[in-house]
C-alpha cells in the first residue's frame, strides 16, 4: 500500500498527478482515507496508553511530555515546508492533512498530561 508514505514529511516520492477532475477527486478521497486511517490508529494508540496507565506505568507522563516536544518540532518543520511549498496540489493537501493530525496528537497528549498532573485518569 502507498498509504504509509503520507505519514511522513514531504517531499513525497510519488510524481505529481495529471491535472484532471478525476485526479482532484482521487486526492479528495485520499485525504478522507487518511483521516479514517489516522482516526483508527489514534484509537489504537489511545487504548495502548490507557493500558500502560492502568498498569501503573509512572513514566507515561514523561513519555507524553517528550512526545509533545518531538511532535511540536515536527509540526513546525512541516508548517514551514507547507508555507514555502511549490509542490503539486495533492502533495500540499496530504502535507496539510499530516499537519492537522500532528496538531491533534499534540493537543491529545497535552490534555492527557494535564489530567495526570491533576491526579485524574485521562482514560475514563
Amino acid at each position: 500500500s502507498e498509504l504509509p508514505q503520507w505519514d511522513n514529511n514531504p517531499p513525497y516520492a510519488m510524481p505529481p498527478p495529471s491535472d484532471t477532475p478525476a485526479e482532484v477527486r482521487f486526492t479528495e478521497n485520499l485525504v478522507q482515507v487518511m483521516h479514517g486511517r489516522n482516526s483508527r490508529l489514534e484509537k489504537e494508540q489511545l487504548q495502548q496508553r490507557a493500558r500502560k496507565y492502568n498498569a501503573g506505568r509512572p513514566d507515561l507522563c514523561t513519555e507524553l511530555k517528550r512526545a509533545i516536544g518531538v511532535l511540536l518540532g515536527e509540526w513546525y518543520i512541516l508548517q514551514d515546508y507547507i508555507s514555502d511549498a511549490r509542490d503539486c496540489d495533492r502533495h500540499i493537501k496530504m502535507a496539510q492533512c499530516l499537519l492537522r493530525w500532528r496538531a491533534r496528537r499534540i493537543y491529545l497528549y497535552h490534555t492527557e498530561v494535564e489530567k495526570m498532573l491533576n491526579g485524574l485518569d485521562p482514560y475514563i
